[in-house]
């Protein structure tokens, strides 16, 4: 059994990978300021910014063979969950507020959530959660491969 503490994994001051499949199979798609969407991995991120995705990630958390990840992150008030907003179209997201105000932009509408709300983001809608509060927001968040994202697990 693996246990896991998010204070423990902190990767960056405000989030953690609780676990991690090692294998990177989720496609990570970002809008161009023309609306092109591109994948996030080509482009650098917002000044500042750091994609938890694409830190090395230690072995005693790389454990997932079917999720791809399952992150804890406290987004400082004013902030987003991600440097941009993304969409992923081979994998199915979902998040877990535990504390705090948010937004929760899925596609065009933007959905006011709190401690106990479940979000599920299906595959190919761009999102991001602005935390709207004064307080940290706090949230767990698991992305699952579906489609081509799962047929290279499989493989």
């Amino acid at each position: 059994m693996t246990v896991r503490n998010w204070r423990a994994t902190l990767v960056t001051p405000n989030a953690s990978v609780l676990l991690n499949n090692p294998r990177r199979v989720v496609t990570w798609l970002v809008p161009t300021p023309g609306g092109e969407l591109v994948d996030r991995h080509t482009v650098p991120p917002p000044s500042g910014k750091v994609r938890i995705s694409d830190l090395p990630m230690p072995p005693e958390v790389s454990c997932l063979r079917t999720i791809q990840f399952v992150h804890h992150a406290l987004i400082p008030p004013g902030q987003i969950h991600a440097p941009e907003p993304h969409l992923h179209p081979d994998a199915e997201e979902i998040f877990y507020v535990v504390a705090g105000q948010g937004e929760f932009r899925l596609g065009d509408e933007s959905h006011p959530v709190e401690p106990g709300d479940v979000i599920y983001i299906a595959p190919g809608v761009l999102h991001e959660l602005r935390n709207v509060g004064a307080e940290p927001l706090e949230f767990v968040d698991v992305d699952v491969p579906v489609g081509e994202a799962l047929r290279k697990l499989i493989e």
